[in-house]
């Protein structure tokens, strides 16, 4: 698979994607992630998660010191324009904890609306249990002007 291009940054694929067509994957779960790249170095990452056919997830990290430079929107919405374009994906999910008001504010900016569904489950990272909310974007409402 070939980077993508935006504005800022170019979005090369990692992993099992890295030199081949793009595709989705025939084996699930699979990712396909993308490094998102600016100037020199990498900001970030963003890509798809294939849990079954009809459910695929979106996701995403910035790392800190490129945090709130306008990255991950950008990025990913190069990423949501694959995966309804040649990925052929029909609508998308995305979690984020209750408390990660830039996220939410990210996601809200790409389309995707909070269906109101909760879970719960412990973090490594937080050493906590985290409360997650679940968004959802559809093809038919996606502006790719983001």
């Amino acid at each position: 698979m070939r980077a993508l291009y935006t504005r800022r940054l170019r979005l090369e694929p990692v992993g099992d994607a890295a030199g081949h067509e793009i595709a989705r994957p025939a084996v699930l779960p699979a990712w396909l992630t993308l490094a998102f790249v600016a100037g020199a170095g990498r900001v970030g990452e963003g890509g798809l998660l294939f849990v079954e056919d009809d459910e695929v997830h979106l996701g995403y990290r910035i790392a800190p010191e490129h945090r709130r430079q306008g990255y991950a929107v950008e990025g990913l919405a190069a990423v949501v324009g694959l995966a309804f374009g040649p990925l052929g994906v029909t609508s998308l999910l995305a979690e984020t904890a209750i408390d990660n008001e830039p996220s939410q504010r990210t996601l809200a900016r790409l389309g995707f609306s909070d269906t109101s569904a909760r879970s719960s489950r412990w973090s490594e990272r937080r050493r906590s249990y985290i409360d997650y909310c679940l968004y959802r974007l559809d093809k038919a409402d996606w502006k790719p002007s983001a």
